[in-house]
């Protein structure tokens, strides 16, 4: 990086100065502004590869997002057409069966009288039609259920995808927060590197020509 650059000859040249003042009380001092110099750089390069890192976490999760609406309609309206076809044939002809049972015990009960003498004969015949008409019933009532146990899948599934945004935007607010932070840390990096050009533009006393070591 050109800031990695520039640091590394900001150090060069302080270096060069400890060496020029070496065995004075001042030379300590620079050997400090050095240490604290490599430490902004190394706490500057590691935000700067955390904050790649979460863009590109970010941008896939984005991308994911921006798929998985549409992915689940795709599979709702499937869902739902197939359901709907299906039913609609499931139910007509439960309701077709349904219909003609019931017309045979209607006609069953019309001819009763008539039938009377033969009730031994018909009365299981007719139990037997009732327990289909039982059975009928039964596979109806389990088709509203399995019908009522979809619209919760499909309330949960809206649910998830809530939540898929909401996790979503507490990143986003986290990648604010480390945007700003960095930027902090640059703008202090920066006045610090101001700092340091200003004492090797300005040198002190202690670079007094006539006596380095005093």
């Amino acid at each position: 990086l050109e800031l990695t650059t520039d640091v590394n000859k900001a150090v060069d040249d302080l270096q060069g100065l400890v060496s020029a003042t070496r065995g004075c009380k001042a030379s300590r001092h620079v050997d400090a502004v050095i240490a604290s110099v490599r430490e902004l750089n190394e706490v500057r390069l590691k935000c700067h590869h955390q904050l790649e890192a979460e863009t590109i976490t970010s941008s896939v999760l984005r991308h994911e997002l921006s798929c998985l609406p549409h992915k689940l309609r795709a599979e709702v309206k499937a869902a739902v057409e197939s359901a709907r076809k299906s039913n609609a044939q499931q139910i007509e002809a439960l309701q077709s069966q349904l219909n003609d049972l019931s017309s045979a015990d209607a006609r069953l009960d019309r001819h009763q009288e008539v039938l009377q003498l033969h009730n031994e004969v018909l009365i299981p015949e007719q139990e037997h039609l009732r327990d289909k008409h039982r059975d009928l019933v039964d596979k109806l009532n389990s088709f509203i259920s399995k019908k009522a146990k979809m619209q919760i899948t499909l309330n949960e599934t809206c649910e998830k995808l809530e939540d898929v945004n909401s996790r979503v935007k507490c990143l986003e607010g986290d990648m604010a927060s480390l945007k700003e932070e960095l930027v902090q840390q640059r703008s202090s990096f920066a006045e610090d590197k101001l700092s340091l050009q200003d004492l090797l533009v300005s040198p002190g006393p202690w670079l007094a020509p006539t006596d380095p070591c005093l």
